[in-house]
């Protein structure tokens, strides 16, 4: 492959810090959307979440044979920007305690608050070619946000850990 070739089929590429983070807070709670306040700007840092293919060895005469197991899905966290309201901050912590108050052991009513959420990786024209959707997610931690004198010149921020079941994505016109 020649180097024209080579830059022809690579393109711009996909730049990591082009990407668009939406979702939902749990069943009929507010989207976190570009169409409403523009809180999905917030998120500063998120990642295409990974999927792994276990293995199933069976021993036969002495060796192993290996096949492909059950598909697991990683824990998906993302670091989001404190705004001076901490309105996210309280969006992600009123999620949580949907599932579980806070302060007792009393969970939501039926059906549980599971959201979903997407990233959508972009190229230098902001052109997406993939959407990951995120299923049935959940706030499994809402993390801490560091507060000291020391920090003068940043902003608060904090992580937030979520599970899902599993994630599709769309890729042009087929999911």
């Amino acid at each position: 492959m020649s180097l024209s070739q080579f830059k022809g089929k690579f393109g711009s590429g996909i730049r990591p810090n082009l990407y668009d983070v939406t979702g939902t807070f749990g069943g009929a709670a507010t989207a976190l959307t570009q169409s409403n306040d523009g809180s999905q700007f917030l998120i500063k840092a998120a990642a295409v979440p990974s999927a792994t293919l276990g293995i199933i060895t069976i021993p036969f005469r002495g060796r192993e044979v290996k096949r492909a197991g059950d598909r697991t899905f990683t824990d998906w966290s993302i670091t989001v920007l404190c705004d001076a309201e901490m309105d996210i901050h309280r969006r992600f912590m009123d999620w949580s305690a949907a599932f579980i108050a806070l302060e007792s052991d009393e969970r939501s009513g039926e059906p549980m608050p599971y959201g979903q959420w997407t990233v959508t990786p972009q190229n230098n024209a902001g052109v997406s070619q993939q959407k990951f959707t995120l299923v049935d997610c959940w706030p499994m931690e809402v993390g801490t946000m560091d507060l000291g004198y020391d920090n003068t010149d940043a902003v608060a921020e904090f992580t937030v850990t979520i599970g899902f079941d599993h994630w599709t994505y769309l890729n042009g016109t087929s999911e």
